[in-house]
């Protein structure tokens, strides 16, 4: 599953969604990890070790300090509801001198930020095999 499918499950769920956490594991993990799919269905259950994105700060936080090393983020809540809509968050580059790169406003804090750390991912602003050791990721060339 592409990256822009993923967000925009994100973005239009709005509970725990055990199959969509699966989804994300499986296509940001490295190769050799094994399939979160494959292990749900092998023990006829949600396997107690995978992430749980959709609902949890924790778990999201996890996946930015692997994915996105040194880059920070935070988390608001705005007492103007707009369709449900009431959390938002923001992830930013460790050399963006606080300029903010990804914003998302969801229904919950942990979606607001799953959803801007993977649009960060998703438009190039962190290299995937770069961010996974820890390694800030070489500037892209300009055309």
């Amino acid at each position: 599953m592409t990256l822009s499918a993923l967000i925009a499950r994100v973005e239009e769920g709005t509970a725990s969604s055990a199959e969509l956490d699966g989804a994300i594991f499986d296509a940001l993990s490295g190769p050799g990890v094994g399939s979160a799919r494959e292990a749900a269905i092998d023990r006829r259950e949600r396997p107690n070790w995978l992430p749980r994105y959709t609902t949890s700060l924790d778990s999201v936080l996890s996946l930015i300090e692997q994915k996105l090393p040194g880059w920070s983020w935070s988390v608001h809540r705005d007492q103007a509801e707009e369709e449900g809509r009431q959390h938002w968050a923001t992830v930013a580059e460790p050399w963006a001198h606080g300029r903010v790169i990804e914003t998302a406003f969801l229904t919950s804090p942990a979606r607001a930020l799953l959803c801007a750390c993977l649009h960060a991912l998703e438009d190039g602003k962190a290299d995937l095999a770069d961010a996974t050791n820890g390694d800030r990721p070489a500037p892209k060339a300009s055309p």
